[in-house]
């Protein structure tokens, strides 16, 4: 504020509020003023769009890429948003700066309308009262005032240069602040395109597991149903396999007790066809047996046919002795009648014994075979029998008996 004393000694103080930029009226400014202030306020106008604009894009890009950013986007993202903060604080600054500038251009302007209306009430009066004032001083004064209103306006016009250079480092600023915004929105774009590709693969390899997981998950249902299908399967066959293992079982204990049978009648048959082949053999020794019991009757009956026929005719009749063989004829030659006589008579009492023995023999061996199955006993038996046989035929009184006469010395009235 800026103060200037009147002729009179009166002092008047007027103080001016701060009126917009755009408010400032050209006709009450000086012209260099007027034109380096408006120029100021064009240029930060354009700053105030161009941040606006800036801003916008930047917040814009903010809204749409916030979840596309990485680390290194987010730091660029505050780095541009610290620099846009720095903007603001330099144009608050010069808003500042201009809002100071334009009050000391009203104070001047005031000053210096104040001064001229002085100077011209001042002349007017001077060519009216002619020497009631003293022109030197007041001339002086005013021209004191007029001093301070030009250094007034110097510091005006300093100030405004001031403000230019602070304008044009903001505009600088505000210019790298652009073009570093540009690459950061330029990255961006890259980033989001790189980031989109990378989501679309992302997205098909996603669509591609769900693909998979679905045919693995039908796989599965296939799968589960099948072994649903063969666990209850096993359980049939585990039950079937059960109930074999029982038949199996009851198979093998009948299978025990029908060997054990099948063994027993095995030893029984065994023992059946060894009684049967012994009783074969035994059958072959009483053939053999029987037929040398017919050859023993037929030579005891030809014996008996020797003793009755006639004596007379006889060969083999002796007066003392009878009938006798020729063998034994010759062994009883030496021998006197008595000894001749007892030796026969004991030779034939021993071979009716010895038939009489094995006639009973062989019907007990017969009731034996029938009635025994024991091979043992059998054996036993057949042993004593052949031994008694052999007895027969080899014992010591023993003779054989010599062939038949022929039939022409046999009576006529004899008969076989």
């Amino acid at each position: 504020m800026l103060s200037f004393n009147s002729r009179g000694g009166s002092s008047s103080t007027k103080s001016t509020k701060v009126a917009p930029f755009s408010g400032i009226s050209s006709k009450k400014i000086p012209d260099a003023h007027q034109v380096q202030l408006h120029r100021l306020e064009e240029e930060l106008k354009k700053e105030r769009e161009e941040k606006t604009r800036v801003l916008d894009e930047l917040t814009e890009l903010k809204k749409k890429s916030i979840s596309q950013f990485n680390e290194y986007d987010a730091r660029r993202m505050d780095m541009l948003e610290k620099q846009v903060e720095k903007a603001k604080q330099s144009e608050r600054k010069m808003h500042e700066s201009l809002v100071i500038l334009t009050r000391q251009l009203e104070q001047t302007k005031t000053s210096l309308e104040q001064a001229r209306v002085e100077i011209s009430s001042l002349k007017q009066n001077r060519s009216k009262d002619n020497g009631k004032i003293n022109s030197d001083e007041e001339v002086k004064v005013l021209k004191g005032e007029l001093k301070s209103a030009v250094e007034a306006e110097e510091k005006a016009n300093k100030a405004m240069h001031e403000f230019a250079l602070l304008l044009k480092e903001v505009k600088d600023n505000l210019a790298i602040t652009k073009s570093d915004l540009e690459r950061a929105k330029i990255e961006v774009e890259e980033n989001t395109a790189t980031w989109r590709q990378k989501e679309e693969s992302f997205l098909d390899c996603v669509k591609e597991s769900t693909e998979a997981n679905n045919k693995l998950k039908q796989e599965n249902t296939k799968l589960f149903e099948s072994q649903k299908v063969i666990r209850e399967e096993n359980a049939r066959l585990r039950e079937n396999l059960k109930r074999s293992l029982e038949e199996i079982n009851t198979i093998k204990e009948e299978l025990e007790s029908v060997k054990g049978e099948n063994s027993e009648l095995k030893e029984l048959l065994d023992k059946k066809e060894d009684a049967l082949q012994n009783i074969k053999l035994d059958y072959e020794s009483l053939k053999v047996s029987e037929a040398a019991a017919q050859r023993s009757l037929k030579e005891l009956n030809h014996m008996l046919l020797i003793e009755t026929t006639p004596k007379a005719t006889s060969p083999y009749f002796s007066p003392s002795q009878g009938f006798v063989s020729p063998i034994y004829a010759k062994e009883n030659a030496n021998k006197s009648p008595k000894e001749a006589s007892i030796a026969s008579g004991s030779n034939l009492s021993e071979m009716k014994a010895a038939s009489v023995a094995i006639t009973e023999d062989m019907d007990q061996m017969e009731r034996d075979y029938l009635i025994s199955v024991d091979g043992s006993e059998r054996k036993k038996k057949k042993k004593q029998f052949f031994g008694k046989f052999k007895s027969f035929f080899k014992g010591k009184g023993f003779k054989p008996v010599p062939p038949l006469p022929p039939r022409s010395n046999l009576p006529a009235s004899y008969s076989v």
